[in-house]
């Protein structure tokens, strides 16, 4: 994203907040092992230091079968991932950070290894599988990480259950309600995909071209700015996920729900009371981050990544990870 266009998107964050503001029980009982990793994803060759620490498990949560990824010991981090990604896209941290940690990589639903549904895809109702997943692991305090559609369905998670989350990195996102509607509107400088994937016809149009309208849009075009962080094999596990049943609906669905996620954040937003960490890519949201989330959450930090585009943990994996160890473990925030 050029300077023009976060230029824009920090002036519409700002704008629509205005308008916005105006107008955890027992692990054994939950947690099963998914038995085998899918052929999809066991074709991706993980380090040993990655396959020796992290188990595939899956559980019935809100309704819906999840898939997760867990390793580590100690206080638990919370990884959501975004679109068009899985939870593939933490594996570069997921070992530096369960070196202290206990780390759960979750795939939301429809997307990744959990079940596709035909409805459920507002983002409140996905924190509610999320919440209910941790709850049966007996999960009750958590630090949260979150991405692109994942960050808001983790601010709607720590607004609906604000004691069970102890800090929240909030990713490359704008609050829906409170910014992202700016970005959404093409007509005054807004991403032209917002609209293209909640039509009818984003199916359609990408049947059998999946691949190359990804790889062109996302992990290789304009949303990345180190355009070599995601390589052939990374895509390999996306669109094995994207091409599965219906999985490309699942992924569109996420913006289909968008005018019901702004509507509920204006009827139930309440001030997140605990630290949270605005992050954006220079080359991507930037500051727009922060600008958005400060008129959802009291204590505001922010920082934004260099040399990095929109995939954050893909394209600047060890910067990310020191700050949110940083953030965390409070050696600096």
């Amino acid at each position: 994203m050029n300077k023009t266009r976060i230029s824009t998107l920090k002036l519409t964050v700002i704008a629509s907040a205005i308008i916005a503001v105006m107008s955890s029980c027992n692990e054994g009982k939950t947690e099963k092992s998914s038995v085998e990793k899918t052929a999809k994803t066991s074709k991706f060759a993980y380090e040993k230091s990655f396959t020796t620490i992290f188990k595939h498990y899956s559980a019935n949560a809100n309704g819906a079968k999840i898939h997760y990824v867990k390793g580590g010991t100690g206080d638990v981090i919370v990884l959501i991932h975004g679109y068009p990604e899985t939870w593939h896209t933490w594996h570069k941290m997921m070992p530096e950070l369960a070196k202290n940690h206990t780390v759960i990589a979750v795939d939301m639903r429809g997307l990744g290894e959990s079940e596709v549904t035909k409805s459920g895809y507002d983002k409140r109702n996905i924190a509610e599988d999320i919440h209910q997943l941790l709850e049966g692991l007996g999960i009750k305090k958590f630090d949260l990480v979150a991405h692109d559609w994942g960050a808001n369905v983790g601010y709607a998670l720590a607004n609906a259950y604000p004691e069970t989350v102890s800090k929240f990195a909030y990713v490359e996102s704008a609050i829906p309600g409170f910014g992202l509607e700016r970005a959404m509107d093409v007509a005054n400088g807004g991403l032209w995909h917002f609209g293209f994937f909640m039509s009818p016809y984003a199916e359609m149009l990408t049947a059998g071209k999946e691949r190359e309208f990804l790889t062109k849009w996302g992990y290789k075009g304009e949303e990345t700015f180190q355009k070599d962080s995601i390589d052939q094999a990374d895509i390999d596990v996306y669109i094995a996920a994207y091409t599965k049943p219906d999985g490309m609906t699942a992924g569109f669905n996420y913006y289909r729900t968008a005018l019901d996620d702004i509507k509920y954040n204006r009827e139930h937003m309440v001030k997140l009371k605990m630290p949270v960490l605005a992050i954006g890519g220079d080359h991507s949201f930037g500051e727009g981050v922060a600008m958005s989330m400060k008129f959802a959450a009291d204590n505001v930090q922010s920082v934004v990544i260099k040399d990095c585009g929109h995939f954050v943990s893909e394209e600047q994996p060890a910067a990310f990870t020191k700050v949110l160890l940083d953030f965390f473990d409070k050696k600096k925030f």
